[in-house]
């Protein structure tokens, strides 16, 4: 799981698909970072609160500490979620070879629905299979025109964010930044239930 400073964002998800796998049979070890985090920070307390539904969830919440984005962890990855595109791009800059491993954990949801609705996923709990359906269906998302036409855009207002990105909420109003955490907790429990084996 990939973020900016991994303290926010990435140990949300990490830990919404940590829960999400231990109780959904998927046996993967999830590990989080960011690419321009200062190493040893704590999680922010938005999302320390927002993830602890349990007493593991708080413990690795309180546990915890910001670690920077290298090659080594990438290639030992076997599936890679970034928040948003910038992400996964650094990813890929980093490790060329994991290209075919790195998703936005919006797109990765998105992939899998697609792929489960062709029949093509293997809810298997393998995740090495899994990866290899939703690599196999980039591409087939539908294209959402973000651009605004003429005269309706104005100087002050933000372009529409990507519906394949999870936007950094740090720092914004306590409800949207919580809501940005819940959402990356219910991103990763998705994903789990589209891998997880169904029988």
């Amino acid at each position: 799981m990939v973020c900016s400073a991994n303290v926010c964002r990435s140990p949300a998800m990490a830990i919404g698909f940590a829960t999400a796998a231990r109780e959904g049979g998927v046996r993967v070890d999830v590990v989080s970072a960011g690419r321009l985090a200062q190493p040893g920070a704590m999680i922010c307390a938005v999302t320390a609160e927002t993830v602890g539904v349990d007493e593991r969830s708080r413990q690795a919440a309180t546990e915890h500490r910001a670690q920077r984005l290298s090659a080594e962890l990438i290639e030992s990855a076997r599936l890679i979620l970034g928040a948003t595109r910038e992400e996964r791009a650094a990813v890929a800059v980093m490790s060329p070879r994991s290209r075919s491993r790195v998703f936005t954990i919006a797109e990765a949801v998105a992939l899998g629905e697609t792929a489960a609705e062709r029949r093509f996923a293997p809810a298997s709990g393998d995740v090495d299979e899994f990866v290899a359906a939703l690599n196999a269906h980039r591409g087939r998302l539908p294209v959402t025109d973000r651009r605004v036409g003429p005269g309706r855009q104005s100087p002050w207002r933000r372009a529409p964010a990507d519906p394949l990105d999870l936007p950094d909420a740090h720092g914004s109003r306590l409800a949207e930044h919580t809501r940005r955490v819940r959402e990356a907790v219910r991103l990763s429990e998705r994903l789990v239930a589209l891998m997880a084996p169904t029988n």
